[in-house]
């Protein structure tokens, strides 16, 4: 990206000097000039010099200039990390058609979500070496899983909690749908909440369980709760495993806290808060590799979108009944 830029020159100016460093002749790039300046979005800067342009206005012109001038094989770096959420839904289709087309993406990128959408095969460096290479779900499987564990403090040794003791919640974990144990989640993916407990009461009745997920902010995102969604915990044995699965989890890549609460016949047995932190990162839940900006984020919903034409008939009904009036 930006592969033969000065930061002397116009934007103009770059883009010809870019096109002849590809090989391009004179009357190609001119063919294909306009395009390129709407892509940018720079049209009242492109007799500017590059210096001063803004990171964004820079990567915007570069990204531009390499997807059209059609290299045999273009290389993407963390192009989507720059500029807004318009901008990289204009990057993605982009990419999408230079492959379509039959040339060579080589994208980096830490955005999962656009990985898994672009990409037929993925690779994973680590300090410049490949450690891992196949299908791209599978790598991203291993990167995710490569990331370093984060410690919490035992749940059981917990002081500060409440509630009668009746059970004391002592450890959480959270498994892929093929029951691995997972210290950052992706979302769009399953997952299961599985936590553990211990009890003095050989027979427990009537159990509540809830597992609260809350943003950093201190906002309650999601309740997992059995009563919520009619399961009766009825009686339970003096120890085991709460487990909880949700499908295609839905909240935006981010960092959450995560706090557990038990009921015993109707009285408060455990509530311990920010037990652990949960990591999200970002997936393609929607299938389109978009994601809403982060400080849009929160909680995904799926959805179905069409448009419907009015009839004539009806159109023309409407406006007998305006002139009517």
């Amino acid at each position: 990206m930006g592969t033969g830029f000065h930061a002397e020159l116009t934007g103009r100016e770059n883009i010809f000097l870019n096109g002849a460093i590809l090989g391009m002749k004179r009357s190609e790039i001119r063919r294909k000039f306009d395009d390129i300046v709407d892509f940018a979005e720079v049209h009242g800067f492109i007799d500017t010099p590059v210096k001063h342009y803004s990171s964004g206005m820079y990567v915007r012109l570069a990204f531009a200039v390499a997807a059209h001038l059609e290299p045999e094989i273009l290389f993407v770096d963390e192009v989507l990390a720059v500029g807004d959420a318009a901008f990289q839904r204009k990057c993605l289709g982009k990419m999408g058609e230079v492959a379509r087309d039959g040339r060579t993406i080589v994208f980096v990128s830490h955005n999962m979500a656009a990985v898994e959408s672009l990409c037929s095969t993925a690779r994973m460096l680590t300090q410049g070496s490949v450690t891992c290479s196949g299908n791209t779900k599978d790598v991203i499987a291993t990167y995710l899983s490569s990331i370093p564990k984060v410690t919490h403090e035992a749940i059981g040794n917990r002081t500060d909690r409440r509630g009668d003791g009746k059970i004391r919640f002592t450890d959480i974990r959270f498994l892929s749908e093929d029951g691995i144990d997972m210290e950052v989640v992706q979302t769009g993916k399953d997952i299961q909440f599985s936590v553990g407990y211990e009890s003095t009461d050989r027979n427990l009745k009537n159990l509540e369980i809830s597992i609260d997920i809350f943003a950093q902010s201190g906002q309650c995102m999601i309740i997992l709760n059995n009563e919520l969604v009619g399961v009766n915990l009825d009686s339970a044995p003096s120890s085991g495993r709460f487990n909880c699965r949700v499908e295609r989890f839905p909240l935006s890549p981010g960092t959450y806290y995560i706090t557990l609460f038990g009921r015993v016949n109707g009285s408060i047995a455990d509530w311990v808060q920010q037990v652990a932190m949960l990591t999200v990162e970002a997936g393609d839940f929607f299938g389109s590799g978009r994601l809403p900006p982060t400080t849009h984020g929160g909680f995904l919903v799926l959805q179905e979108w069409n448009l419907e034409e009015r009839s004539i008939a009806s159109r023309n009904a409407l406006c007998d009944a305006n002139m009517s009036k």
